[in-house]
C-alpha cells in the first residue's frame, strides 16, 4: 500500500517539514510513501531544499519519495526523488 502526504502552496516551512516526518511515519502502515509539495513557498526555493534533503538523507534508506508541483499549475507534477529498489 502507498501513502501520500500533500502540502498546499499556502503551507508554512514548518508545515512542510512536518510533512516530511508525516510521510516517513506513514511507513509504519504502508510499504511506500510520498511527500507532494509545491516548488516554492513565497520566494523560497522549497523544491531545491527538499530535493537535496531527499537525495542526501532519505533516498536508499527509506522507501519514501518526493513529488513536486508547480505553484502556477498544480497539474504540472514531477517525480523528483523516486523510491530506490
Amino acid at each position: 500500500m502507498a501513502a501520500f502526504e500533500f502540502k498546499p502552496p499556502t503551507e508554512t516551512k514548518r508545515g512542510i517539514l512536518t510533512g516530511v516526518g508525516q510521510s516517513i511515519a506513514y511507513l509504519q502502515d504502508s510499504n511506500i510513501s510520498f511527500l507532494i509539495a509545491p516548488e516554492r513557498l513565497e520566494d523560497y526555493n522549497l523544491g531545491g531544499y527538499l530535493t537535496e534533503l531527499f537525495q542526501k538523507q532519505i533516498f536508499g534508506k527509506l522507501p519514501s519519495g518526493l513529488i513536486l508541483y508547480k505553484n502556477e499549475n498544480p497539474e504540472d507534477v514531477q517525480l523528483v526523488s523516486n523510491i530506490s529498489t
